[in-house]
């Protein structure tokens, strides 16, 4: 991990529009601010249209959509997309319903930079058979060909969460293996990811990099606030990513 980007965050602090999932827009935020970015989360598409002009990158979470905020995802969207902002999609739960299956083709069909998801909806997006719940089984097995093949197909990055992530720009495919047990008990980790890689994107290095970065950084500071105390993580997390510098980090270094 080159950990001199930790302090390039922090002296960029870059704006991250963030349009959220309603249950963990708080977390996602504090963990936005802690790390050195400023969070800016709108909810009248009114002003979408400056926002998105003003914003370094943008987050698209589908968690707890409804009708207004699918008409702010796509103010967003188009103002971003012609502007070349890059986007991270979070495709909350996509196979589980025909209205999240419709938005997140909208979304995709003007074109992302990212999608950060879990097995499940990377496989649904990858187009392979999926449930709300789970995968096929066999494919289950090989989360590093359901990334690519989803890379490969929506013509993006993509990163797939879970015991170990995986970074895929649809040809390489790297493994991210630091990370918490602790990580998947706390609601939000996942859209705390989402906007994280959506800040990193902004660094002055390959988006690949960046988001490969990022991911790295977000699962070893998970690992450092790991306790063995679920009521500790959280508290513990915003800390660390909000003392973490290059010298703090020194060692971890690739």
């Amino acid at each position: 991990m080159k950990t001199n980007l930790i302090d390039q965050i922090k002296a960029k602090r870059p704006l991250v529009l963030v349009v959220t999932n309603s249950i963990t827009a708080g977390a996602v935020a504090n963990v936005l601010s802690a790390v050195g970015m400023s969070p800016m989360m709108p909810s009248d598409f009114h002003e979408a249209t400056e926002l998105t002009q003003l914003a370094d990158a943008i987050t698209i979470n589908i968690g707890s959509v409804d009708s207004d905020q699918a008409a702010l995802i796509d103010a967003v969207m188009a103002t971003a997309t012609q502007l070349s902002k890059p986007i991270v999609l979070d495709p909350v739960a996509v196979s589980a319903s025909q209205a999240r299956q419709s938005l997140v083709q909208s979304i995709l069909k003007k074109g992302v930079t990212l999608i950060r998801g879990n097995a499940s909806e990377i496989a649904y997006l990858a187009g392979i058979q999926s449930r709300a719940r789970g995968i096929d089984a066999g494919d289950e097995n090989n989360p590093a060909y359901l990334a690519q093949l989803c890379a490969q197909k929506q013509h993006c990055l993509v990163v797939l969460s879970g015991p170990i992530d995986y970074v895929s720009d649809g040809k390489t495919t790297v493994e991210c293996t630091m990370g918490s047990p602790m990580m998947p008990k706390v609601v939000g980790t996942g859209d705390m990811l989402s906007a994280f890689l959506s800040g990193c994107l902004s660094l002055p290095i390959s988006q690949f990099e960046a988001v490969k970065f990022g991911t790295e950084y977000f699962g070893q500071a998970g690992q450092r606030a790991d306790t063995g105390k679920l009521g500790d993580w959280s508290a513990n997390f915003l800390t660390i990513l909000d003392q973490a510098n290059s010298k703090s980090w020194k060692g971890v270094e690739k």
